[in-house]
């Protein structure tokens, strides 16, 4: 993943704001990334933090060829930061309004300049400093010892300053992370864990991300810290709403299916807009299934339950529903069905043409104790959408009967058994579907020969699609999820679990340009007469090209006379920074070492480019609002 850009003055300086009714300083970031506001006039500076993760689209990859990001960077205009952080107010939790901001480069005194850069007044136990973060997402200070959770302010007591900062606060605020440190498959238990929680209508600022550890808690049934908010049907209704908390990711829950319930529906680019999804659908994120009503035994792959008595059970179906209104006309072709010489027995009020076979009590007998008094049960869905296939199939299957299967058009796909249920789509009318039920039920050996299937490991097809979301929770697998995205690990979706990212996080300089090798290939241009000719750099490097990697401290060039860029790398992100005035226009060229995918531009600041595998994102933060600084995709 890229970070993103952050401003600087060419000295270093960032500027605070400081209250002038009480002693408080305020610390405020742009909204991609930490940063101190500082009031640049004619001042060009803007930093590139490049991110990796694993891919968690659903989308097809093309193949293409490799992909190249470029960032483009003219001359400045002023900006005023005084104005900007005005606006920026109205975000800030309504203790701190109504309160006179003054910029302290706009005030009169020295003695007020110098207070900004003082740590005398952030040390002393009258002073409180206050930390704003913005961003959508968790931003750590002080050597990844301090977390800010998103758009929040936390206080930095005393004890804060002076034993995590030190006297490198202002330095370490400018140099925040995304991560307290790389992350890695081993080191997953050290981070903050995963809070999912209703879904919430106003921003609870009182809520430190720290609380995240209190709630969130690895045990035996799941590896990564989680916690998440039980739900219900009686309290919450069909479909239920949750987000991520610290990111703007939101999830939609539901067993049902979108016939019925529309806002379920899997949409293509619903990730673009955090919307995700946990549905039976296996395109959602985090698939629900109703396979809990279907027990196998996880070790001998096999099922336990048997097949019903053939010599006493009735020569004929039956058929459950108390909904006749269903979506895909399954009371037609039931209708159908009892109108042939086929029996079928209707037992509940839908349809209902026969009483329940002896010793059977409609309201305390159960389902699948039912459906064992016949050879067939018609296992119909109430409407035809792909995955959604509830317990109408896995009770009949647990029961020991035969299903004849209407529903997910898509259920051969689901590698359930050869000749483990008979599809109403294999026959072109009701009627030819009725001859062969008679025919079957009338032959031992043929029905036996659809129950075969029971004496053998289940289909290595099924067990690869239903062993991840078996018994059926999804809480582990939700926080997994989370997890990966919001920390930078790879997802494998088929198997739901955390998986090392395919890049490397590694970053490799050029020792003789001191330019990026790795996790991008790092280029500048100029437009000279009409051509883009590239610029060479004037570094501290050595004469001979080598790439050194796992970067251990900043390393800077001179791109022009009157621009310097660093790069670092302390968190699993690299971070480029920008600093100066070009009087001409500049190009960054990063060639990215993956194939490319779809091109996600969310805005001129914001850039996703992705494979099947890995993610690159590349955000940028321009500190003079002027837009003289946007990604560019060729």
């Amino acid at each position: 993943m890229m970070r993103s850009l952050r401003t600087q003055s060419t000295r270093g300086r960032g500027m605070m704001m400081r209250w002038s009714m009480m002693k408080t300083i305020l610390i405020t970031f742009s909204a991609a990334a930490f940063l101190l506001m500082v009031q640049v006039m004619r001042l060009r500076n803007f930093n590139l933090k490049i991110l990796q993760q694993g891919a968690l689209s659903m989308d097809g990859v093309a193949s293409r060829s490799t992909a190249t990001i470029e960032v483009e960077a003219t001359a400045a205009r002023g900006s005023n930061c005084y104005q900007r952080l005005k606006q920026m107010e109205s975000n800030i939790t309504s203790w701190l309004k109504n309160k006179n901001v003054t910029s302290c480069r706009a005030a009169s005194s020295r003695s007020q300049r110098d207070n900004c850069r003082s740590y005398d007044n952030i040390t002393n136990l009258v002073t409180h400093l206050f930390v704003y973060n913005p961003a959508k997402r968790d931003k750590y200070i002080c050597g990844g010892k301090i977390v800010i959770g998103p758009e929040m302010i936390k206080p930095l007591t005393n004890e804060h300053v002076t034993k995590l900062c030190g006297e490198n606060l202002l330095r370490s605020t400018l140099k925040s992370h995304s991560y307290p440190y790389p992350p890695t498959m081993d080191n997953r238990h050290k981070f903050p864990g995963i809070l999912v929680q209703p879904q919430m209508h106003e921003k609870d600022y009182s809520f430190s991300t720290d609380a995240i550890s209190k709630q969130a808690s690895t045990d035996d049934q799941c590896d990564v810290k989680c916690s998440v908010s039980s739900w219900s049907y009686s309290i919450h209704g069909v479909v239920h709403h949750q987000h991520v908390y610290g990111t703007p990711w939101h999830f939609t829950f539901s067993d049902e299916g979108e016939k019925y319930h529309p806002q379920v529906e899997v949409k293509k680019d619903a990730w673009k807009g955090n919307q995700f999804f946990s549905t039976t659908s296996f395109q959602s994120e985090i698939p629900r299934s109703y396979v809990y009503s279907f027990k196998f035994n996880t070790t001998s792959m096999r099922v336990q339950s048997t097949a019903v008595n053939y010599s006493t059970a009735i020569k004929g179906a039956s058929f459950l529903a108390t909904n006749c209104n269903s979506k895909n006309d399954r009371e037609r072709v039931v209708e159908q069905l009892i109108n042939t010489p086929f029996r079928v027995d209707s037992l509940s009020k839908c349809l209902h043409n026969a009483e329940p076979p002896k010793g059977v009590i409609m309201k305390n007998t159960p389902k699948s104790e039912i459906m064992q008094k016949y050879l067939f049960h018609l296992a119909f869905e109430n409407q035809h959408t792909d995955d959604y296939i509830t317990e109408k199939l896995w009770l009949t299957l647990e029961s020991g009967t035969v299903p004849v299967y209407f529903g997910a058009p898509n259920i051969k796909e689901h590698g359930l058994p050869i000749n483990s249920m008979i599809h109403v789509s294999d026959y072109a009318s009701i009627d030819e579907l009725a001859e062969h039920l008679t025919k079957v039920a009338n032959n031992e050996t043929l029905y036996n020969s659809y129950q075969s299937w029971r004496k053998q490991p289940l289909p290595k097809a099924f067990l690869e699609k239903y062993l991840p979301v078996y018994p059926g929770g999804t809480d582990c697998r939700l926080c997994r999820w989370a997890h990966a995205r919001k920390y930078g690990l790879g997802w494998d979706h088929q198997t739901q679990t955390l998986i090392p990212t395919a890049l490397s996080r590694e970053v490799c300089i050029d020792e003789a340009t001191n330019l990026l090798r790795s996790p991008v290939v790092e280029s500048w241009w100029e437009l000279e007469s009409g051509r883009l000719l590239p610029v060479k750099v004037d570094s501290s490097g050595s004469i001979e090209s080598a790439s050194a990697c796992t970067l251990s401290k900043e390393r800077k060039v001179k791109v022009k006379r009157d621009l310097i860029r660093s790069v670092w790398s302390s968190d699993g992100v690299t971070d480029l920074l920008l600093e100066g005035a070009p009087s001409e226009s500049l190009m960054l060229r990063l060639a990215l070492p993956m194939k490319q995918h779809e091109q996600v531009l969310f805005n001129l600041d914001t850039m996703w480019m992705q494979d099947d595998k890995s993610r690159i994102t590349l955000v940028l933060v321009d500190g003079s609002g002027d837009g003289a600084a946007q990604l560019i995709a060729r």
